[in-house]
């Protein structure tokens, strides 16, 4: 019924239905470098380690260490709640064009850091939905580091996605995470490179494995929905405006209509 519309789409929306994902030229690289200068000076105060390429900080960081870094950076970035619409300018266009300009963002943009042999790091394949967040959603995944193999995401794609959590209750008997040994065609680690991002829809299932490549990697992911699509139906979810997601972009319209 939908396919219709699909003629007045543009390219990224094609590709982001097609395929699960589309990878672009951040669209603000200055604000890229100043988060990543962000990084390196915090790293240097914090564990004395001065660093340009953040592929190597494995060689100079213990993994015991590797939480603290990660919570202590998080909060930072996130102590008064703008920066995920700050964050929004390294795909504000795009993510305007398969969203709409009416947003609402995660309150906080998470921060990742995994590096070669961290199994801690592992996230397992899943897709947001299963922890009651929209499905109308899509994520904004940008590196602070290039992104190759197994240093990188995976994502399945959607029709593959679809069918697997449409029979969900069967798969999860024996686990989802032998998919990727026996479904090799249905997914892809994807490659970034500096100065690139990613968006995709968090309904495909995705995840991560063990880092088995010799670098570090390094990202941000905030997830974008329109202020006014569907959140979760379950009441008792906490994933819903005003305590998951916050308005970032409401029109004046809407902010006269809901005075």
């Amino acid at each position: 019924m939908l396919d219709k519309f699909l003629e007045n789409l543009s390219p990224a929306s094609i590709d982001l239905i097609n395929k699960g994902y589309k990878i672009f030229n951040v669209e603000n690289l200055s604000l890229l470098n100043e988060i990543s200068d962000q990084f390196k000076d915090f790293i240097k105060k914090e564990q004395s380690i001065e660093l340009d390429d953040f592929s190597s900080l494995h060689k100079f960081l213990n993994v015991k260490d590797l939480n603290s870094i990660r919570y202590n950076f998080f909060q930072k970035l996130n102590y008064n709640n703008t920066f995920s619409k700050k964050y929004l300018d390294l795909g504000f266009n795009i993510i305007n064009d398969v969203v709409g300009s009416e947003l609402a963002a995660n309150r906080s943009v998470n921060f990742s850091i995994q590096m070669p042999n961290d199994s801690t790091s592992k996230l397992s394949i899943h897709s947001d939905t299963f922890s009651g967040e929209s499905e109308f959603q899509i994520n904004l995944w940008v590196p602070l580091t290039n992104t190759r193999s197994t240093n990188s995401m995976f994502i399945f794609n959607p029709d593959f996605s679809r069918r697997i959590i449409n029979n969900i209750d069967e798969y999860e008997k024996n686990g989802i995470e032998h998919l990727l040994d026996t479904n090799t065609d249905e997914y892809k680690f994807l490659e970034l490179d500096y100065g690139e991002a990613l968006i995709f829809t968090p309904t495909c299932l995705h995840g991560n494995v063990v880092n088995t490549t010799n670098e570090t990697r390094i990202s941000f992911n905030c997830r974008y929905k329109n202020l006014f699509s569907p959140y979760c139906k379950n009441e008792e979810n906490e994933k819903k405006l005003g305590a998951f997601y916050m308005p970032i972009t409401p029109k004046a319209a809407t902010i006269i209509g809901l005075k």
